[in-house]
């Protein structure tokens, strides 16, 4: 297994989202203070391989950040060169989520080609490709702050667990398991197929039973359809009679608890005068609340006539007013300073604009003398070359009168020569021919020089041009801040003169507080009539409510007579006189006692009609035979009669199928007979026992060198058990746990490299060791011999990934690829500084 990337949300320490890439990454150093979150970092793979981790086991909702409600850790690794992607994630409330992904190419547009969602098979999966349980992955893989040491001291079993997984050794445990699996489930199948065939000569036995109990139940049923009409009939009976019985005691129920709801006479006299007393108080006080509202009215005449009613608007804005003129007045000065800044940008911008234009000039005179001599030495070279090309006719007209002979054919044009032409003398071929290298050589320079001239009067218009815009640019923007000050000033002066306007000369900030407190004092005036008026308002409504209090009392003796005389159905007059409410209230009474014996009557009839009807049924259902219920014995026939139809089609089927039987029994006992030899040949644990007993020597082996190297010579272990020998004590054997914690890391790492080693030379899946903190035991010189050693670890040309955590300083300097972290102080979250 060899990490690709880990992304972590809301994990611990680290809020929100952090993703670590450790791709193209050998020997990483995840580097910090104490508390700042580096073992969290391994804790995250754990967690997203296996679902726990070494620190906290399951209880994995303690994983949470503090201030979060989930969170969610995802790692992409490889195995073997696949591509496989671990995701899980959690949450206080609700379930959890676990997810395994193969790709078939490490993208992030790669689609997955498998898919497995469920937590058991997700941790299954996980254990089958790492060939480790977490156990084993958190003494061999991940050395979590002494997890190795656990290595060193555990059962020879349990090492045995951790060096199968590491080497593969656990697919044969998994192959005989599987084959066993495979043997056994033949072996079950074949047994059911042998009671199935041992069996079909019965098969047509019962099935003439079940026919012959099928009739049965079919004539049963035709006698009980029978007599359904009479038995429906009276459990109608009973069932009505039954309702009668339950309504007249529920009817006589109520008529004795109204009974006892009416009120007394005394109630109805002191409710009348408590309304007569509350009548009186009302009055009384609205008197006096008509007082209290004329002095309000004069208190908010003397508001409303201040400054003709609109004094607050006039004093609100004037302060607007006021407000506005402090950044008018910052306006004009920052168009002022922009327009000095303006002028001097101009300034500038011609300046440039003179000296570019020169420049331009310049160069356009030099354009215009070298077309000149690019003319000049063009016609130049057209000459020498006429010149050369009649030399080079004249040179091969010598060439051919030297070869020609009197009386002889001629070898260009074939007829005999009678007379030898006229020497033409020298050509002068090879001092034409440098005259005309020289005259193109002329030309060349002429027209670089041309090229040259018109590059940099391109050059210069763009200055130039660059120049005037700048020149523009600064006219405009001189113009546009002349505008903004005029703008500026005109507003500043239109505030002053509305301030005026509203307040009349003087100071507007003393005048606005000179009148907000003569207004504040007219107010407070109309509060304390209002809070007076308020107050009287308050007692003069209570009065009112307790006089309509005292008379709803009296009304509702009244609706409670009427609504009682209603439920007890008798009929008496209602008024609001509290005696002829108490001569109501004595037939209400007699009416009750009348209508009570009606109703026990009533029961008693209903009562006997109910126990006619039950005793007809039972004799009913007694005369047909039927003791657990008519409906049930119908669905019990109905029940056996699809029962035994079925029984009846499966059995005729299996007499059908039974030729096939025979068939698969041979099929069955052919894989019996595989699975079990295949199994019986895996079954001998010397071989894997050997195998185990190998690489434990070679690890102790390993491990010793690697050991006594990083400890400059002091231990080493003593045989496959993993004693430990100190060699500066007479080669004393001692246990494991006597070592110190530095010394029990050089161990640990010790054996690490001895893994990476073995596992490199044996195709094991071990490419990753993550080694968390035991820095800070070492003293400087087995600081650097555990540096040699972890650099052992990817010193070779496979892919291993070791993580290295320490809160160790000197760690910073010793390692060049790190992952730094701090805290923060005051939320107390991870920060990664670098990546």
């Amino acid at each position: 297994m060899r990490p690709l990337d880990l992304k972590m949300r809301n994990f611990r320490s680290y809020a929100g989202e952090h993703t670590f890439d450790f791709r193209d990454r050998r020997l990483v150093g995840i580097v910090g203070p104490i508390g700042s979150g580096k073992s969290s970092i391994l804790d995250g793979i754990a967690f997203a391989l296996y679902g726990r981790t070494p620190r906290i086991g399951s209880a994995t909702k303690t994983l949470i950040n503090q201030r979060s409600a989930d969170m969610s850790v995802v790692l992409r690794f490889t195995v073997e060169g696949e591509i496989w992607e671990a995701a899980r994630s959690i949450r206080i409330k609700g379930q959890s989520k676990h997810a395994l992904y193969r790709y078939e190419e490490d993208t992030a547009e790669a689609e997955a080609v498998e898919k497995l969602n469920m937590e058991g098979e997700v941790n299954r999966r996980i254990v089958d490709l790492l060939g480790l349980e977490f156990s084993a992955f958190e003494r061999s893989v991940l050395l979590a702050q002494g997890r190795f040491a656990e290595f060193l001291q555990a059962r020879p079993v349990d090492r045995d667990k951790v060096l199968k997984g590491v080497f593969g050794h656990d697919r044969i445990d998994r192959m005989k398991s599987l084959a066993k699996e495979r043997k056994d489930h033949a072996g079950h199948s074949l047994e059911k197929l042998l009671i199935r065939l041992e069996g079909v000569a019965d098969i047509k036995e019962r099935v003439a039973t079940s026919r012959e109990q099928l009739d049965g139940a079919r004539k049963r049923t035709v006698e009980l359809d029978d007599a359904a009409p009479k038995v429906e009939a009276l459990e109608e009976a009973a069932k009505t009679a039954a309702a009668t019985v339950r309504s007249t005691f529920e009817r006589m129920a109520a008529l004795e608890a109204h009974a006892g709801r009416w009120p007394e006479s005394e109630a109805t006299a002191r409710s009348l005068a408590d309304a007569a007393a509350a009548e009186k108080r009302r009055v009384e006080l609205g008197a006096e609340l008509g007082g209290a509202q004329e002095q309000l009215q004069a208190a908010e005449k003397a508001l409303s006539e201040a400054n003709g009613g609109d004094e607050p608007e006039r004093i609100e804005r004037a302060a607007q007013f006021l407000a506005a003129a402090d950044p008018q007045l910052k306006a004009v000065v920052s168009a002022d300073r922009r327009i000095a800044t303006a002028a001097e940008r101009l300034a500038t911008a011609r300046g440039v604009l003179a000296t570019v234009g020169g420049s331009r000039s310049e160069a356009s005179k030099v354009k215009e003398a070298s077309l000149g001599r690019a003319v000049e030495a063009a016609k130049i070279l057209d000459e020498a070359e006429r010149a050369l090309e009649h030399a080079r006719h004249a040179d091969m007209a010598l060439t051919l009168r030297n070869r020609l002979e009197v009386e002889a054919d001629c070898p260009v044009c074939e007829q005999p020569v009678y007379e030898l032409p006229e020497s033409l003398g020298d050509s002068h071929l090879e001092a034409l021919e440098q005259v005309v290298q020289a005259a193109r050589q002329t030309k060349r320079d002429v027209d670089e020089t041309r090229t040259i001239a018109l590059s940099t009067l391109e050059r210069t218009k763009e200055q130039v041009g660059s120049a005037e815009e700048n020149v523009r640019t600064a006219e405009t923007q001189q113009a546009a801040a002349r505008e903004d000050a005029v703008r500026a000033r005109g507003d500043l002066e239109e505030t002053t003169l509305r301030l005026e306007k509203i307040l009349g000369p003087g100071d507007p900030g003393d005048q606005i507080e000179r009148r907000r407190a003569a207004y504040g004092a007219l107010i407070a005036d109309r509060d304390v009539a209002q809070k007076a008026v308020d107050q009287i308002r308050g007692r003069h409504d209570q009065s009112i409510r307790d006089e309509q209090s005292a008379g709803k009392l009296v009304q509702d003796l009244g609706v409670r007579l009427a609504d009682l005389a209603a439920r007890l159905e008798v009929e008496v007059e209602v008024t609001e006189d509290p005696e002829a409410l108490g001569e109501s209230f004595r037939k209400l009474r007699d009416g009750w006692q009348v209508r009570t014996k009606e109703l026990a009557s009533e029961h008693k009839s209903a009562e006997q009609e109910r126990v006619d009807a039950v005793a007809a049924h039972r004799d009913l259902l007694g005369s047909l035979g039927v003791e657990d219920g008519f409906e049930a014995t119908r669905a019990v026939l109905a029940d056996r009669i699809g029962r035994h139809e079925e029984d009846i089609a499966k059995h005729d089927k299996e007499i059908q199928d039974a030729k096939d039987l025979f068939a698969e029994q041979a099929k069955l006992e052919e894989n019996i007979e595989l699975f079990g030899r295949i199994n019986a040949d895996l079954t001998d644990s010397r071989f894997v026992r050997f195998l185990l007993d190998e690489e434990r020597s070679r690890l102790a082996e390993l491990g010793s060198e690697h050991f006594q190297q990083l400890s400059a010579g002091r231990y080493r272990f003593a045989d496959d058990k993993f004693a430990i020998v100190d060699l500066t004590a007479a080669d004393a054997t001692r246990r494991a746990d006597s070592l110190s914690g530095g010394e029990t890391f050089l161990a640990s790492l010790g054996l690490a490299l001895s893994l990476a080693e073995m596992v490199a030379g044996s195709g094991g899946r071990l490419d990753a060791f993550f080694l968390d903190e035991g820095f800070g035991t070492l003293d400087p010189e087995h600081l650097d011999l555990a540096m040699e050693g972890i650099e052992q670890l990817v010193a070779d040309e496979s892919d291993r990934l070791v993580v290295v955590v320490s809160h160790v300083p000197e760690m910073r300097l010793r390692l060049e690829d790190l992952i730094e972290l701090e805290r923060n102080p005051v939320t107390g979250d991870t920060r990664v500084i670098a990546n």
